[in-house]
């Protein structure tokens, strides 16, 4: 019997489920929080109020239930108070410390004074990151319609409620998180406002069961960045970081000046999110030593390939994992654009030596933008050379419209949308033995699956936990 991705309770399936209820919009003026730069002990907490407001978090241990409650004995008020300005577009964040790790926070957002009372459904949580060497799971989105074009149930995220009792601990965005194409600041805001808007669907199923549920990470691709294929020549570049900035509210970035890409540890993993977009030379231009995706120009100190480089050299984590963007599949998207690594080959070569020269093990990539329904490599088809999975793309309307999705040793699932086969999302469960990789179908089946053993053997299966069930149950 396959068995159903463990992509937990609250997690993305993403999809068109025709059953699925619709959730409230939020009363207006309402403000919610999302969380983001979660270690074992502290949190980040970002907001957006309606006017200019004094902000505070009220937070506490969660009880069984998992509802706030405003007479818990561990209620606690934030040291720090912000007020939100315009320049800012209204929004702020404040940092919680000196929490206990592996542990539920249910919060609240306050608003000069007032404490925000929000329907069931949307109640806040997270989760702080448990030790170094204890075991999590945590789930990966992509390539998503733009809100309100397909408004329905059909075309929302939908809770994998009937996936079980476990929750992942975060989630990943990464990347086309929208594809409005934003060229100003003014566009760009009212993209990731409009992403969370609960009075689309899709923005309400987000908010419910993957923005207040856990903490989410994010990186963007070309359409929210600026417009299709873009790089760091796009007008709207220094718009669209500030905009970023202010939603995404996180870990702090490796060079705040010149780009977005960050790392952040939990248990056995570290993640290393890179930049694709904002430092990148030109697809078109030719493949040469100097033309590069994560270091175009070749003129900053402190620039992302180094920082990549010797981040992956230092780590002491069992597990690296890239995510990027765009995928380093050599076969995809030949012939059709300049777009992905197959552009950059000569930068991707230069990557791969270094991994391969200094003997450096469980390296895993993620990646997104080519909508399918996902597919997982052993590393024998990347530029890269090591395993990589693509996250399928989660409610388009057209489904897979990238032609050559590359070659995919464990397989690749149709994107195509006719029957909304491709809608789905990515499960990583990671210990420190093993990383099972799940490619998850709307319905929270496991389409795809590989486990990857600390010791450097991959194993394939179509699904289930490949001989390793003391190690992901």
């Amino acid at each position: 019997m396959v068995r159903k991705c463990v992509l937990m309770a609250t997690l993305v399936a993403v999809m068109q489920m025709i059953l699925v209820s619709a959730q409230p919009a939020l009363p207006n003026g309402v403000v919610l929080g999302a969380v983001g730069g979660v270690t074992r002990t502290s949190a980040v907490i970002g907001f957006r109020t309606q006017s200019a407001s004094r902000v505070q978090v009220v937070y506490h241990v969660c009880n069984n239930n998992r509802q706030f409650n405003t007479n818990s004995p561990s209620l606690q008020v934030s040291g720090q108070t912000v007020t939100t300005r315009n320049n800012d577009d209204l929004t702020g964040s404040i940092q919680l410390n000196n929490l206990t790790p592996d542990t539920r926070y249910c919060y609240r957002i306050r608003v000069d004074g007032a404490i925000q009372n929000v329907p069931d459904v949307y109640e806040q949580m997270f989760k702080t990151f448990p030790s170094y060497s204890t075991s999590f799971e945590f789930s990966v989105f992509s390539d998503c319609s733009n809100n309100g074009e397909h408004d329905s149930p059909a075309r929302a995220y939908v809770a994998g409620g009937h996936i079980g009792n476990y929750d992942p601990l975060f989630a990943l965005q990464i990347g086309d998180f929208d594809h409005t194409d934003p060229m100003s600041i003014q566009a760009s805001r009212e993209m990731h406002r409009r992403v969370r808007d609960t009075r689309y669907q899709a923005g309400a199923q987000f908010t419910a069961h993957i923005m207040t549920k856990m903490a989410l990470y994010h990186i963007w691709d070309d359409h929210d960045y600026c417009d299709n294929d873009s790089d760091r020549f796009c007008v709207n570049k220094e718009g669209a970081t500030k905009a970023f900035r202010e939603y995404f509210p996180g870990y702090p970035y490796a060079n705040p000046q010149n780009g977005l890409w960050y790392s952040f540890r939990a248990g056995p993993a570290e993640l290393f999110v890179v930049d694709t977009r904002s430092r990148r030379d030109p697809g078109a231009w030719p493949d040469i030593a100097g033309k590069s995706m994560l270091d175009g120009g070749n003129s900053i100190a402190d620039d992302q390939i180094t920082w990549l480089l010797n981040g992956l050299r230092s780590s002491s984590a069992t597990w690296k994992i890239i995510v990027s963007s765009t995928g380093a599949n050599q076969y995809a998207r030949i012939m059709t654009t300049q777009d992905n690594w197959t552009a950059y080959r000569t930068e991707a070569a230069r990557i791969r030596q270094f991994i391969e020269t200094n003997n450096l093990r469980n390296i895993v990539m993620i990646s997104g933008d080519i909508h399918t329904g996902g597919g997982i490599d052993d590393g024998r088809n990347s530029l890269w050379g090591i395993p990589e999975v693509t996250v399928p793309h989660t409610n388009l309307q057209t489904g897979w419209n990238i032609q050559h999705v590359g070659t995919w040793s464990h397989g690749v699932v149709s994107g195509d949308n006719s029957q909304r086969r491709g809608e789905g999302f990515v499960s990583v469960a990671v210990s420190t033995r093993a990383l099972r990789i799940r490619v998850c179908d709307r319905d929270g089946q496991a389409k795809l699956t590989m486990t990857l053993n600390a010791r450097g053997n991959v194993r394939r299966r179509s699904h289930g936990s490949e001989g390793l069930d003391e190690v992901f149950p």
